[in-house]
Order: C-alpha cells, then sequence, then structure tokens
C-alpha cells in the first residue's frame, strides 16, 4: 500500500490481497493474446519489451534496479534496463522516454499522492489520469482524524485495481531530541543533518 504500515491509515486486510505473484501474470497475458516462445511473452511476432530507467548514483538502488529487470527477464519479459546519471534520469523521465522507472520518493507526514495522480503532478510522470482516482483522492484529503481510515482504504484499494506504480519499501527519517535542547535544528526532507554545524545544545 502506497502508506506506511507504521501509521493507522495502513489497513492490513487489504494489504494481504496484494501479495506479490508472479504466476498470475501468465494467464492474463494469455488473455490479451500473448503468447511464450522461447522462454519470451511475443503477440503477433513481437516481443513484450519494456525499457527500465534507473539512476545509477547509488549502489543500493541500483542493485534494486537490476533485481527488478532480472525478474521481469525471468518471467518472460524483453527489458532494457538504463542505468542512468541523475540528469540524464531525470530528463528521461520529463521526456516520457520509459516503460518503467525506480524511483525514491520522500512523501510528507499525511502521506498525500497528489504529486503522483494529479495531471501535471511533480511526480506524474507516467501521465496518468483517472477520475477515479482523483475523486477518492479528495475525499482522503479533506478527512480529517479518525475519519481518515474509510476514504483512505477506499483509495488505496482502487488503486490496487489498477496500479499506477508499486511501493518496494519504506523507511521513515526523523531526529528525536528533548523540548528546548538543540537550538539551530532545520531538518529537511532531503537531509535530517541539515546546516548541521549551526546546531547548538542548550
Amino acid at each position: 500500500l502506497p502508506v506506511s504500515l507504521a501509521i493507522p491509515l495502513y489497513d492490513e486486510a487489504l494489504a494481504q490481497t496484494l501479495d506479490y505473484a508472479p504466476q498470475a501474470m501468465e494467464p492474463l497475458l494469455t488473455a490479451a493474446g500473448y503468447t511464450r516462445a522461447d522462454g519470451v511473452w511475443q503477440k503477433e511476432g513481437r516481443p513484450l519489451a519494456l525499457t527500465f530507467v534507473a539512476p545509477n548514483n547509488n549502489a543500493d538502488r541500483l542493485a534494486a534496479a537490476e533485481t527488478l529487470a532480472a525478474n521481469l527477464t525471468d518471467a518472460g519479459l524483453e527489458v532494457e534496463l538504463r542505468a542512468l546519471a541523475w540528469d540524464d534520469y531525470l530528463q528521461a523521465l520529463t521526456a516520457g522516454s520509459f516503460d518503467l522507472y525506480l524511483g525514491e520518493v520522500r512523501l510528507t507526514a499525511d502521506f498525500d499522492l497528489t504529486a503522483f495522480l494529479t495531471p501535471g503532478g511533480a511526480l506524474n510522470y507516467g501521465k496518468y489520469s483517472d477520475a477515479g482516482a482523483l475523486n477518492r483522492l479528495s475525499a482522503f484529503r479533506a478527512a480529517v482524524g479518525q475519519w481518515r481510515t474509510e476514504p483512505a482504504r477506499q483509495l488505496y484499494e482502487y488503486l490496487a485495481g489498477q496500479p499506477p506504480f508499486a511501493v518496494i519499501c519504506f523507511k521513515n527519517w526523523s531526529v528525536l531530541t528533548q523540548w528546548s535542547r538543540i537550538d539551530g535544528l532545520t531538518p529537511t526532507q532531503q537531509n535530517i543533518f541539515h546546516q548541521f554545524s549551526d546546531w547548538k545544545i542548550t
């Protein structure tokens, strides 16, 4: 689910319905008119080929991209993994020169998916547009407190039906300190130790 399992919005029952099941791909591709020949899914003599872009500036992310590409290849897809320098990676995303991309995203604490789901959103590189998703996103954003649980479930359930992205993992960056013990503490989404030299312990 596109929300951390560490917060109440995470719906364990819904998450269990989304287990990784690569064996489910075969009947879906067969129903769509694909056949597997020489280990590769094909339709009308053309292989099912994907361009997968990933940044090459982080060894862990690149290793994850290589693993995903290998898994897709083993499943019978032709995958061109393009490990790109950061500027080239951003250019490929902006130009839409990809079928899949691997990205690291820093969400706000309310897990707002507006940047992913709205036309023109800062993270909507795939030009995703779906009125049903937008309606559910609006209901989620309008809800407060305990009333967010049901709109969140409806949004996540809808996205699970035709997912525009897949969540691989979450991590949490935070700074914990006693109240009023550090002056000049200015963490950012990109760097929790932003301007560390200016911190003063009181």
